[in-house]
C-alpha cells in the first residue's frame, strides 16, 4: 500500500463537469438530496480503499491513469472543442484538455502522452485527471462514487468523518477543501481532493501531478513561438558582441570573469582535437572536440562541439569542411590558450547557418 497523509491545498485545473438532474435513478425534485456517501454494496464492493485514485463513475469502475479508450468504451464520445477541424498529435508528455459527452452529460478532462511516440490524441492517450462537480442537493449518490463511500452528496461534515479514519488526517480551520495525498515517484501527489460549500460539490481524482506535462500547442503558435526565441536569441547575441567584434582580445580577457552573447560570418579552418586541458575557465568532457573557424575580420575563434543546452539535450554540430562559410550565434563562454600563450574565445554555439539553411541546435528553438 502507498503511503499517503491529508493535507490541504487547492483545487487542480482538471475537470469533470457533471450536469445536475442527469444522473440515473438520481432525485428530480430541487433541493432533495440523496444519502450522505453511496450505500450501493455492489459498487462500494469495487473500491480498495488504499490510496489508490479510483472511482466509480456511472456503475462502472475506473483507476487512474486510464487510457481514453476505457471511457470511450463505456460510451462517452471525446472532442477537442479548441482544435476541432484538425488532426491534433501529441508529443511524448504533452498533455491537452479533452471534453467527453454522454446523453446530457459532460466531462472536462486532460489526457496525455506517456509514449515515446508522436501519438494522435485519442484512444491510445491516458487520462491523469478527473473532476466531478455539482449542485449538491440534486446529484445521484452512485453516479460518481470514490474513496470510502464519498460522494456528491456527502456534506463536509460527514466527508470530514469518512477522511478522519485515514493516518495523518489533518484540516485547516476555515477551509472546507479535503485532500488525501500519495508519494509518487519520490514526490506527493493529491489524488482526492474534496469541497461541499453552498450547496455546490466537486471531487477531483488524480493519479499525477498535471504540471508535469507540457501542455499541447498547436503547430501554427509553436511555429510563432519558436520564431520570436530564434529572433531573441539572434538579437542577443548580436547585441552582446558588438564590443568585441573587432576585439577578440577584450572578449578573452572579459571570458575571465564572465560569458558574452557571440556572433560571427567566417569560414571553418578545419576540426581541432586533443586540446582540452587547454581550457582555462571550465572542464570539457573527455570526448569534447573543437572547429576552428575564422572570422571576416580575420579573428579565431573555436567552436565547442559536446556540451548540452539548458534541457540537458546533447548538442549535435553538423559537419562543417574546412573553408566552409558559416553565420553562427550563439554564447562565449570559454578561452582557449596555446602552447605559445596565444587566446582564443570558446562558443558554444545556438544557431549555425551554413550552405543558406539555418541549423537551429539548441531545443528550445527546434520545432517539433
Amino acid at each position: 500500500m502507498r503511503n499517503h497523509y491529508i493535507r490541504l491545498c487547492v483545487a487542480g485545473l482538471l475537470t469533470l463537469s457533471v450536469l445536475a438532474g442527469c444522473a440515473k435513478g438520481q432525485e428530480d425534485k430541487k433541493g432533495q438530496s440523496g444519502p450522505a456517501y453511496c450505500t450501493d454494496k455492489e459498487i462500494l464492493s469495487m473500491l480498495k480503499n488504499d490510496g489508490t485514485p479510483e472511482f466509480v463513475l456511472d456503475g462502472v469502475y475506473y483507476e487512474l491513469p486510464a487510457s481514453v479508450g476505457d471511457f470511450t468504451g463505456q460510451g462517452w464520445d471525446m472532442s477537442l472543442e479548441r482544435y476541432e477541424g484538425g488532426e491534433v498529435m501529441l508529443q511524448p508528455g504533452e498533455s491537452i484538455d479533452v471534453t467527453f459527452s454522454k446523453e446530457e452529460r459532460k466531462m472536462n478532462a486532460v489526457v496525455v502522452n506517456q509514449t515515446v511516440d508522436l501519438l494522435e490524441a485519442g484512444d491510445e492517450c491516458q487520462v491523469i485527471q478527473v473532476e466531478a462537480y455539482a449542485s449538491s442537493d440534486t446529484s445521484s449518490s452512485d453516479f460518481f462514487v470514490t474513496e470510502q463511500g464519498i460522494c456528491l452528496n456527502t456534506p463536509e461534515k460527514d466527508a470530514e468523518k469518512l477522511l478522519s479514519k485515514k493516518d495523518g488526517y489533518e484540516h485547516e480551520n476555515g477551509s472546507d477543501t479535503y485532500i488525501l495525498t500519495m508519494e509518487e515517484q519520490d514526490r506527493p501527489v493529491d489524488y482526492l481532493t474534496f469541497s461541499n460549500s453552498q450547496g455546490f460539490a466537486r471531487i477531483k481524482i488524480a493519479s499525477a501531478d498535471r504540471f508535469t506535462y507540457t501542455s499541447y500547442i498547436p503547430t501554427e503558435e509553436k511555429k510563432q513561438e519558436a520564431a520570436a526565441k530564434i529572433t531573441e536569441v539572434k538579437e542577443n547575441a548580436e547585441e552582446s558582441m558588438k564590443p568585441y567584434a573587432k576585439d577578440y582580445d577584450k572578449l578573452v580577457k572579459d571570458l575571465e570573469s564572465t560569458t558574452a552573447g557571440f556572433h560571427s560570418k567566417g569560414a571553418v579552418q578545419g576540426k581541432a582535437s586533443g586540446i582540452r586541458e587547454n581550457m582555462i575557465n571550465i572542464q570539457m568532457e573527455s570526448e569534447a572536440s573543437f572547429y576552428m573557424a575564422e572570422d571576416e575580420s580575420g579573428q579565431i575563434y573555436y567552436i565547442y562541439e559536446g556540451y548540452t543546452d539548458t534541457k540537458d539535450a546533447a548538442i549535435k554540430l553538423p559537419q562543417m569542411q574546412a573553408g566552409e562559410k558559416i553565420e553562427l550565434w550563439g554564447s562565449a563562454t570559454n578561452i582557449m590558450e596555446l602552447e605559445d600563450g596565444s587566446r582564443f574565445p570558446v562558443i558554444m554555439p545556438k544557431i549555425i547557418e551554413k550552405d543558406g539553411q539555418q541549423i537551429y541546435l539548441s531545443e528550445e528553438l527546434q520545432l517539433k
